[in-house]
């Protein structure tokens, strides 16, 4: 079995209760290992290190600057791969994954320069999207990264088909085909967890919700279904479109429910670490 140090920006994994834990532990039931290396700049308490289960591991790569995140993260990394090579008196016995192509996937190539250890990048934002690229300086920068990144993995994970094939037609000389594999959501749990939110009495004078659950940025296209909304309530005026979540969009989208006159029909919900109620 393998022994893999992921590095994660998702500080949830210092949330007893948060879904991210979980599904942590089951990815540790077919590893040896799995340390776990978060850049955050938003825990309170650093924590050097965390037993989320029997053999899977968590550090806090802890610095209010993102840069210095970083470095702890690689520094963190170093040791963690050379203790495991010295307890087991070989090299390359490491996988490292990433959970970006942008900060995280450079320090885990700087660890594959370092060690000669395999590096697999985890694509799960549509950063080729036209919108992730005007959005910020940082998207600039993040999507330029992922362009000297992708062609140097030795794995590539992509969470869907469309972003798969989008990689694979942009001029990338790809060492290998991505992987798909989405996130993985329990729909047992979902079922059979009980409902702490009644959306139906809570929004009683409406007939019908849409819910939507997103990151309130320009490449999820929320606007599109904005102008969705302006066409239905014309036929049906007692529908709502609940939006859960949270970004930098959330100003921009906001104006537009106001300009188009959708302030009855379209309500945002703030970012929830647990959406099964609704």
């Amino acid at each position: 079995m393998t022994r893999v140090l992921m590095l994660s920006t998702d500080a949830n994994i210092f949330d007893e209760t948060s879904d991210v834990r979980e599904r942590m532990k089951w990815y540790g039931t077919v590893f040896e290992e799995l340390h776990i290396i978060v850049c955050t700049t938003k825990l309170k308490v650093k924590s050097e290190k965390l037993k989320v289960s029997e053999n899977v591991f968590a550090y806090s790569a802890l610095s209010a600057l993102r840069f210095l995140c970083l470095w702890e993260a690689y520094r963190i990394a170093k040791n963690i791969i050379q203790t495991i090579n010295y307890q087991l008196s070989t090299t390359n016995c490491v996988v490292i994954t990433t959970q970006d192509p942008f900060e995280v996937g450079l320090v885990g190539y700087a660890l594959k320069r370092r060690f000669g250890v395999p590096l697999q990048l985890q694509v799960h934002t549509d950063f080729l999207s036209p919108y992730f690229w005007r959005e910020s300086l940082k998207n600039k920068i993040r999507v330029l990264l992922a362009h000297f990144l992708i062609p140097r993995a030795d794995g590539i994970r992509a969470v869907s088909t469309r972003i798969k094939n989008q990689l694979q037609t942009t001029n990338y000389k790809l060492k290998t085909d991505p992987v798909i594999l989405p996130v993985f959501v329990d729909v047992r749990a979902i079922k059979d967890a009980e409902a702490k939110v009644d959306l139906h009495s809570v929004y009683s004078s409406y007939d019908f919700i849409i819910l939507m659950a997103s990151r309130l940025t320009r490449e999820k296209n929320i606007a599109m279904a904005l102008e969705a909304m302006r066409q239905i309530i014309l036929k049906f005026p007692k529908t709502l479109l609940l939006i859960v979540g949270s970004g930098p969009a959330k100003k921009m989208l906001s104006l537009r429910v106001e300009r188009n006159c959708l302030e009855q029909n379209v309500i945002f919900s703030a970012w929830t670490n647990n959406i099964t109620s609704y």
